[in-house]
């Protein structure tokens, strides 16, 4: 393929690999800024849950956001079998007191959690 951009003219090779590349950077800079604040945002509700100076009022507010979150992340898991019957066993294994599920189920979660925090947060994580 590039024998033929060339063919054409060598700066409309140029220019296309150019706006590939700008366009995976782009998305690149989008992904590590939804990481950076999804681990704040994880870290920073944790806290603020857990805290016994937390304001009342932000502490609902936390809990609300976290559980749109998280009902948002089992419903797309409920709609995948696979995965909800896998996290369903794994929930049983680990109430039957498995390290190893407990993992899986955490690596299961994240496939989800992410995903919905990343939708329902949008404008949040956009100026981050």
């Amino acid at each position: 393929m590039p024998q033929a951009s060339y063919a054409i003219g060598p700066s409309l090779y140029d220019w296309e690999q150019d706006k590939f590349e700008e366009e995976d950077l782009k998305a690149e800079i989008i992904d590590q800024r939804f990481e950076s604040y999804f681990r704040a945002w994880t870290s920073c509700n944790y806290a603020d849950l857990g805290c016994v100076f937390t304001r009342p009022e932000k502490r609902e507010s936390v809990k609300e956001e976290v559980s749109d979150v998280v009902s948002l992340a089992m419903s797309n898991m409920a709609w995948n079998e696979e995965d909800s019957k896998a996290f369903n066993l794994l929930l049983f294994n680990t109430y039957c007191n498995s390290n190893e599920a407990l993992r899986a189920i955490l690596e299961l979660l994240d496939k989800y959690i992410k995903p919905a925090c990343r939708e329902l947060m949008k404008e949040n994580w956009q100026s981050w």
